[in-house]
């Protein structure tokens, strides 16, 4: 038993790398050390139903690249795959024929729990980089409509580009401020344009007197991004927040460093373009509905006045729960975690939440999504919205 126990690979996180602040958090949400007793990690796949590949095929193929890689369903998703979180799927022509994209099995999970079916009008809110869209889409099978939002260029387009690779054909996507978003459901009748729910009333911000000074440098690579292996990695979070006073303020979360593996590096580098050569600007057609991105359909380009039928929020959250995120991080070094930074992310997500609650119509179903243990952030976010809403 001794020996079995010292063959055991080491942790992946140590307790004593971790930051002072970050062991304070984890006491005041009553966390455990253990929790992040980590000493492997997996990556997940899973297959496009609308162009799929036998477990077998699959295999066959990761092989060539892995020799020793094993595959092994995920009974409780239906569609997906556990690897090594090493094995490399870029070069794998399934993955370059569109018949399996990468996603980790707690977006499956999420997805899941929102329940799509054949038909719905469906709001994912901070949808990029777009696996769970995607996701999405497939249950419905393609019916309905699937409208995704987000506030970072970059993603987006990463977005964009997985909509067209898996044919996401009942898709549209909107550059904008999941805080502000107030566009309805796509509707089939393209002479109802620009329907949107009443402004939001301006609500004061939590704390907004110590609101963050950090804010993002520059503007985001306006270039389209090529697919990255795994669709569901996350880099540099941006969020606009909406101040009392009606401008944005563009913030980064804890963990705002930019992805470095391999994959995203390589995923991520710009096309070129030739000296003397100009860009060419985005154009809106007519009738669009403002910062309207993309749209799979014309139909889509317009808004009816119906409220969605689902909403999905993952929202923008510390991400103390995402081995991946603070294995990245311990290395990049640590930055400063402390109640303010929670505060502040606190705030966004009651603004998200609240927002996203308006555009549901009555009946429908809201799913809130954090990588948090934080009560907080959780538990904390949906009582604030029962109590804004139903009891106040």
């Amino acid at each position: 038993m001794e020996n079995e126990e010292l063959s055991l690979p080491p942790q992946l996180l140590s307790w004593d790398e971790f930051p002072e602040s970050l062991k304070l958090f984890m006491q005041q949400n009553e966390i455990p050390p253990d929790a992040y007793d980590i000493k492997s990690l997996s990556r997940f796949i899973r297959v496009n139903p609308f162009n799929s590949v036998t477990l077998e095929v699959l295999t066959e193929q990761l092989r060539k690249e892995s020799p020793e890689v094993e595959v092994q369903e995920v009974g409780w998703l239906p569609g997906f795959y556990k690897v090594d979180a090493g094995v490399k799927i870029a070069s794998v022509d399934a993955y370059k024929n569109g018949q399996i994209y990468g996603i980790d099995a707690s977006s499956g999970a999420v997805v899941r729990a929102l329940d799509p079916q054949p038909g719905d009008n469906i709001l994912d809110l901070c949808c990029a980089p777009g696996a769970k869209l995607c996701m999405i889409s497939d249950e419905m099978g393609r019916t309905g409509t699937i409208t995704g939002v987000d506030v970072s260029l970059k993603r987006l387009g990463s977005c964009r580009t997985l909509c067209a690779k898996y044919g996401i054909s009942n898709s549209r996507l909107f550059l904008e401020d999941a805080c502000i978003f107030g566009f309805l459901a796509p509707t089939e009748n393209f002479e109802d344009t620009e329907d949107v729910v009443p402004p939001l009333k301006k609500r004061k911000l939590e704390n907004q007197s110590e609101a963050s000074e950090d804010t993002t440098e520059g503007k985001e690579n306006s270039e389209e991004t090529k697919t990255p292996e795994n669709e569901e990695t996350d880099g540099q979070t941006e969020v606009s927040h909406t101040q009392e006073d009606g401008q944005t303020e563009s913030m980064t979360a804890f963990f705002d460093q930019e992805d470095t593996t391999p994959e995203k590096k390589e995923a991520e580098v710009p096309r070129q373009v030739k000296k003397g050569t100009r860009k060419r600007k985005r154009k809106s057609k007519k009738g669009d509905l403002t910062n309207l991105f993309y749209s799979a359909n014309w139909k889509y380009r317009s808004s009816s006045k119906k409220m969605y039928d689902k909403i999905l929020l993952d929202a923008q959250c510390t991400l103390d729960a995402s081995v991946r995120h603070i294995l990245q991080f311990s290395k990049l070094g640590w930055k400063n975690f402390d109640e303010e930074t929670e505060k502040r992310t606190v705030s966004l997500q009651k603004d998200m939440i609240y927002n996203a609650f308006r555009l549901l119509k009555p009946g429908g179903t809201l799913v809130y999504s954090t990588c948090s243990f934080s009560h907080n952030q959780n538990e904390g976010v949906i009582q604030w919205l029962l109590d804004t809403v139903f009891f106040r």
